[in-house]
């Protein structure tokens, strides 16, 4: 338990500070950004995969007709989120982008209800209502609706539900979409770098490292979190969700001082309000689980 507790939370803190990471190539398109991403990601996989001599179960993996529409799917959706998020943070906001993470869980609730046929608790529902409510006074206050916080909350609660339907290893099917992912990525890059507009070379070694590295960035979170889940009660896990977007909240005002405004304070409260009761939640159904449980094995 310990291990895994010290896995996910290296994992969240990772993605945390990760806008830290990503403001080194603000300068660099965004879409070109996300598909170095992909490719450095999947070569990494790649050879993961050669040292542990399991590209067989890749290989069944793909021969499985439901799961290989089930991960391009989740390839698309997660592509899409990298891209937003790396867009959103070179553009001054860390905030928005972190706002949707804070509501991310209250998307994987509402999914749930809407397909798998779960059932709200009374909170669960007020934390929602509160949701709604927060983002209706940001679009009043703001004049607009917050994009990337909406997008970045739904792309990844439908990842998630996609991924609530494959019975595969974490490790194969994140293998899998990345290399669903690389090709089309391999195609655009080659094609910006026949056309002279290439962000890798040899007269620009500091990028070369940073995007490079974009693989490391993305795989080694993930595959921290692959090990807590297998070792921490998924309830404590969401409890701990909170800390990367908490992280990013802090860096975007306090390092790279972004404003929020009277009226975007308001919104922002309110869903963080949201939150706050929805994890109180989720802390209280899980100690209640926990005593049930005790109480299980006392008898």
């Amino acid at each position: 338990m310990n291990r895994g507790i010290f896995f996910g939370l290296g994992a969240y803190v990772w993605w945390g500070f990760t806008p830290v990471y990503w403001k080194q190539l603000d300068h660099i398109p965004s879409l070109d950004v996300t598909c170095f991403r992909m490719l450095w990601t999947f070569i990494l996989l790649l050879g993961v995969h050669l040292v542990r001599r399991s590209w067989q179960d890749i290989v069944d993996l793909l021969k499985d007709r439901r799961q290989r529409y089930l991960q391009i799917t989740a390839a698309g959706l997660l592509s899409t989120n990298w891209l937003v998020f790396v867009w959103a943070i070179g553009d001054g906001q860390v905030v928005e982008a972190s706002l949707g993470y804070f509501m991310n869980p209250l998307v994987n609730v509402l999914l749930g209800y809407l397909f798998l046929g779960e059932k709200f608790r009374s909170s669960q529902k007020i934390s929602i209502g509160l949701a709604l409510i927060g983002v209706l006074v940001l679009v009043v206050a703001v004049g607009s609706v917050p994009i990337v916080a909406l997008y970045l909350a739904a792309s990844f609660g439908f990842y998630g539900l996609v991924k609530s339907k494959v019975d595969r290893p974490a490790l194969n099917t994140l293998t899998v979409e990345v290399m669903f992912m690389s090709l089309p990525a391999l195609i655009y890059l080659v094609i910006r770098g026949v056309n002279g507009y290439g962000a890798m070379g040899w007269t620009i070694p500091s990028d070369n490292l940073w995007l490079i590295s974009t693989g490391i960035a993305t795989s080694v979170p993930l595959i921290f979190f692959a090990v807590a889940v297998q070792r921490v009660p998924l309830g404590v896990l969401g409890m701990m969700q909170y800390v990367a977007p908490t992280t990013q909240l802090i860096l975007g005002v306090v390092v790279y001082g972004e404003i929020i405004a009277r009226g975007e304070l308001v919104g922002y409260s309110i869903i963080w309000g949201a939150v706050a009761l929805f994890a109180a939640d989720g802390l209280f159904a899980l100690r209640q689980n926990n005593d049930r449980n005790l109480g299980f094995r006392q008898t």
